[in-house]
């Protein structure tokens, strides 16, 4: 029997479980097995809105057990940190609880076809600081911490003015590192979030304090991988949102008080998020593939690692040949994690079956940048076209709202979806717009 092991449950891994447990699980042709560190799923690209207090962590999470029982395959809880080729295993480090007891030991677990879907974590770069005071959003817990962090902050300098003390220079005051679509989907998000914040009980704040919320991209334009039109677009909105947009500015440290850049500014933050750059785990440049410099897989155009085989890579781990692109490889994007998803369960299949596996083909559906409740720009039918679409507005909001409720269809299929987002409306109505603790 194949052993497939799928090694992470983000959007790509837990897509490619699904898919492959509906075909090929509960038979004796191949068994499938998914390891991820946590026991929830949430889809990374609403981690901005989970940051801020917009959407429930709740409501909008999977069980992969319960998932794993619904779609016939296994699921264990474990971070891999190795992989031995010859033997054909992956190697797991211990999982701990709070209380610090064991829960999983270190152990070994074989595989015939393994699929590496762990997808990326910021880069810091090695600046100065960044990992003692910054916040990533790499992950759900690191949302979560971010947002009980923020209204920590507001109760703070609430407590501090209705006293008649002096806030601090950095307080209430945002640093986000990077303008990717992380950076600018947050600063929108903040700026909305924090407005409602103090309308939520801290007035005070709002009248005598200057929210401040500031966004520092190296390059010279923000959203750079993307269209210009939208990245001037989207800066136009920060603007009038009043955020503050500093290009060509690098970070050279960060403290408790903020940040300082190459030209000897000081950026005063109570707060700072580094979403600059994405970085792969570290192992994965020492198990005798050929990576870059980023620690990501170099593939061929069927997803199989250069010198393995036997090893696959969905998602961002992998650098994979974009066939008549205009990029020599695949950006690391969602809509490029669900198309191998779909892509690697066919051709699974298609191979137990004795028959060849034909190359992956990326299709640039467009870019959709989210920046708040209803406002939404982007471009789409890129990959169709010489000629881009561009939206904004709501009917731009309805297709990113869209995107994931492909994933959600994907993930609970129709039903529960349907089911799940009726209940999320009439919640919707009992509960405040943002989470107030």
């Amino acid at each position: 029997m194949e052993k497939i092991v799928i090694v992470g449950g983000g959007a790509a891994g837990l897509e490619l479980a699904i898919k492959l447990g509906r075909k090929l699980g509960g038979t004796d042709i191949a068994e499938i097995l998914l390891l991820d560190k946590e026991r929830i799923h949430f889809w990374k690209p609403h981690l901005h809105e989970l940051a801020t207090g917009s959407i429930s962590l709740d409501s909008h999470c999977a069980d992969y057990l319960s998932l794993a029982r619904e779609n016939n395959f296994s699921f264990y809880e474990a971070e891999v940190n190795g992989i031995d080729r010859e033997k054909k295993v992956v190697r797991v480090k211990p999982n701990f609880d709070e209380n610090g007891r064991e829960l999983t030991p270190t152990c070994e677990i074989p595989y015939s076809k393994l699929v590496l879907a762990i997808g990326s974590k910021s880069n810091d770069f090695g600046v100065f600081g960044a990992k003692e005071f910054s916040f990533s959003l790499d992950s759900f817990n690191d949302a979560v911490s971010f947002q009980k962090n923020l209204v920590n902050a507001f109760l703070r300098a609430s407590a501090m003015i209705n006293q008649g003390k002096k806030l601090g220079e950095e307080q209430l005051k945002i640093a986000i590192v990077g303008a990717g679509a992380t950076g600018v989907e947050l600063a929108s998000e903040l700026s909305n979030a924090m407005h409602t914040l103090a309308a939520y009980g801290y007035k005070a704040v709002e009248k005598q304090c200057e929210l401040q919320i500031t966004v520092i991209e190296a390059s010279e334009r923000i959203l750079k991988n993307l269209p210009e039109g939208i990245s001037e677009k989207v800066n136009s909105i920060l603007r009038k949102r009043g955020v503050k947009v500093l290009k060509n500015s690098n970070v050279t440290r960060v403290s408790e008080k903020g940040l300082s850049l190459s030209t000897g500014e000081f950026i005063p933050a109570e707060l700072v998020v580094w979403a600059a750059g994405i970085k792969c785990a570290s192992f994965l440049s020492g198990i005798g593939l050929e990576t870059n410099e980023l620690n990501q897989i170099i593939t061929n155009t069927k997803l199989q690692s250069i010198g393995d085989k036997n090893i696959y890579t969905v998602g961002d781990c992998g650098c994979v040949p974009w066939i008549d692109g205009p990029l020599p490889f695949v950006p690391p994007r969602a809509q490029a994690a669900s198309q191998q998803a779909k892509y690697l369960s066919d051709q699974f299949q298609s191979e137990l079956n004795g028959k060849e596996s034909k190359p992956w083909r990326y299709i640039d559906f467009g870019s959709l940048v989210s920046l708040g409740r209803y406002s939404t720009v982007g471009s789409l039918m890129a990959g169709f076209s010489n000629k881009a679409f561009f939206l904004e507005g709501v009917f731009a909001k309805f297709m990113y709202v869209m995107l994931y409720k492909m994933h959600e269809y994907s993930v609970r299929g129709f039903f529960k979806t349907l089911l799940l987002n009726i209940s999320r409306g009439f919640f919707s109505q009992t509960k405040s717009r943002i989470k107030l603790h």
